[in-house]
């Protein structure tokens, strides 16, 4: 089965995406992990995330470090579908496209994110990204640095 695959450059995130639909987007050190896997938890290749969901990926977690850290924010859609995140800071990060996975990498604080698809109805939009620290975890070591 064809395998194509993308490297995004900050984070050196990997997407990889079959003929089938299926996919797997991962960090290289999770790649490393889930492509031995025995059979018996399951295979590293996904179906499209249901609903038009998406998936945030972080360097660290909110509020561990004091300053910037790179996210990817990454998802399902048809090569027609426009996708588009603007940032509260105002900035529009760049979206890759790698058949049905599209892929959004920025480097940031937490902060808040607005999401668009052209396949959502417009009272909908637009979908807001939450990047908070998780409430089972532990205080902040920098607090100032999530919310």
């Amino acid at each position: 089965m064809n395998v194509r695959s993308l490297v995004l450059e900050i984070s050196r995130v990997v997407i990889l995406a079959r003929d089938d639909g299926t996919s797997c987007v991962a960090t290289p050190e999770r790649l490393r992990e889930v492509a031995y896997w025995p059979t018996t938890v399951g295979s590293m290749w996904r179906p499209p995330l249901l609903n038009n969901a998406e998936s945030l990926i972080e360097e660290h977690t909110p509020g561990d470090v004091p300053g910037a850290s790179w996210w990817v924010l990454h998802g399902n859609a048809e090569p027609e579908v426009q996708i588009d995140l603007t940032l509260e800071d105002g900035s529009s990060p760049t979206v890759h496209r790698l058949g049905n996975v599209w892929a959004i990498e920025w480097v940031s604080i937490p902060q808040k994110a607005f999401l668009y698809r052209s396949d959502r109805p417009e009272d909908s939009q637009p979908h807001r990204i939450r990047m908070i620290r998780p409430s089972y975890l532990p205080p902040a070591p920098y607090p100032d640095n999530h919310w």
